[in-house]
């Protein structure tokens, strides 16, 4: 797969180190976790969210009907806690990276997000 980002703080907006590689590794393991239940990516994105403590609700659409069954499936989907340990595992380092600034476009000292 081609990369086409930039990966120092002097091509990113926010002003901090990208992490892409890290990035694309996570999707990695979350894809494999995500084949080995054969169910697509969002779906377990959509129902992993759920099972989080304090998430009662997500938003979910799609262009297409198929799109919109499928993400609706989520909420009928019980993940183990297996499913659940390897996907925080999986998503940890790029987490800790990523540290308490969830804003991408801001440097953390900027960001809306308190």
């Amino acid at each position: 797969r081609t990369r086409h980002f930039a990966s120092s703080k002097e091509g990113t907006r926010h002003g901090e180190a990208g992490c892409e590689e890290l990035t694309f590794d996570t999707l990695t393991r979350i894809a494999r976790v995500a084949g080995e239940l054969c169910i697509s990516m969002a779906t377990l994105a959509l129902a992993w969210l759920l099972a989080q403590p304090g998430v009662s609700a997500v938003i979910v659409g799609g262009r297409r009907p198929g799109q919109l069954q499928r993400n609706l499936e989520a909420a009928n989907l019980k993940l183990t806690s297996d499913v659940l340990e390897a996907l925080d595992t999986a998503t940890e380092p790029l987490k800790r990276h990523l540290g308490p600034n969830a804003d991408l476009w801001l440097s953390a000292a900027d960001s809306r997000i308190r």
